[in-house]
């Protein structure tokens, strides 16, 4: 126990992933006691390590003897379980978009599907067909996808589509989701339990709009480590720092403007905006980073996650110093 900042380190074991919360997230530690959840500290998100958990502020109840369980709730794992509790209690209720969405999963009460909309004709499904560079088919959907598709498009309101691996389910669901753009399809919300699946099909999905010229706006959320590099750009942290880019810009002119006053060269001033909000900040950023990696007492393989944040912002860095600055960046 650290008494002079009631800091308690803790040695510790994870199961599953190594933790990967932001620095600045809010995260609490919880344990049962005498058969109740309570609260037993906040995290120090940034001492802790993946061998040692620091704890402000513990709880003197806390138990810590060698097999006691801990459990992490962050401040954003808590709303997500709120949100997942309320949407429950409102399919129960029969308050969904739904109203009877709980009786398809019963066998004896299941209604019977709703026709929805004309089924989509093999012409329109041959639009998805790709060819090599030598003119050769290389991928076409086959009839029982074509006839999944069509029943899926155009009965409703659920669907279940169902097929082992290899069977072509990541360029079907793709060819779904562009077809249900294509008709005037508004917001489609993608997901899966598996980062690798969701970022397989995003980028299926964007191929497809390219290739057809039809517009679209993505925003890939989740973590950022495990984001595919052709997603990045869609990536909600790259979009929230484009923002920033756009407002720092303004702000780069309206900083000229008062330099007037100051008499300073206009190049000057320029530069010095550039390096104190472009590179100094990106510089503090892969610092902070860095030191977390180096603070981890396991192997780099359990980093993964954290070096791929480290390398995105190196490569930003190095981005930003070449064609701003005229820089060559190494190592």
């Amino acid at each position: 126990m650290d008494k002079r900042h009631e800091k308690l380190r803790i040695p510790y074991r994870k199961e599953g992933e190594s933790l990967d919360y932001e620095s600045d997230a809010k995260v609490e530690a919880l344990q049962e006691i005498n058969g109740e959840l309570i609260r037993v500290g906040n995290v120090d998100i940034r001492e802790t390590t993946q061998s040692t958990l620091v704890l402000e502020n513990p709880k003197i109840r806390i138990q810590t003897n060698i097999g006691d369980t801990l459990k992490l709730r962050s401040q954003q794992d808590l709303s997500s379980f709120i949100r997942r509790r309320h949407a429950v209690t409102r399919i129960l209720n029969a308050e969904s978009a739904i109203p009877s969405l709980i009786n398809y999963f019963e066998p004896l009460t299941c209604p019977h599907p709703q026709y929805l909309q004309p089924e989509p004709t093999d012409s329109d499904l041959d639009a998805y067909n790709r060819y090599d560079k030598d003119g050769e088919l290389s991928f076409s959907l086959n009839r029982q996808q074509r006839d999944a598709f069509s029943k899926l498009w155009s009965y409703g309101p659920l669907s279940l589509l169902q097929g082992p691996p290899g069977t072509g389910k990541t360029s079907f669901i793709a060819s779904f989701i562009h077809y249900a753009l294509s008709q005037g399809a508004q917001s489609i919300l993608l997901a899966s339990q598996s980062h690798e699946a969701v970022n397989n099909a995003a980028e299926k999905v964007i191929e497809l709009c390219q290739h057809s010229n039809l517009p679209l706006d993505v925003v890939r959320f989740g973590a950022e480590g495990m984001v595919s590099e052709k997603l990045h750009p869609y990536h909600s942290s790259s979009i929230l720092q484009n923002y920033r880019d756009l407002f720092r810009s303004e702000m780069r002119v309206r900083i000229s403007a008062m330099n007037r006053n100051l008499g300073l060269p206009n190049k000057f001033v320029e530069r010095w905006f550039d390096i104190e909000y472009q590179l100094k900040r990106l510089n503090r950023e892969i610092e902070r980073l860095t030191t977390k990696l180096n603070k981890n007492e396991i192997s780099e393989a359990n980093n993964n996650p954290l070096i791929a944040r480290i390398n995105q912002r190196l490569e930003r860095f190095k981005k930003i110093a070449s064609e701003k600055f005229g820089l060559s960046c190494h190592g």
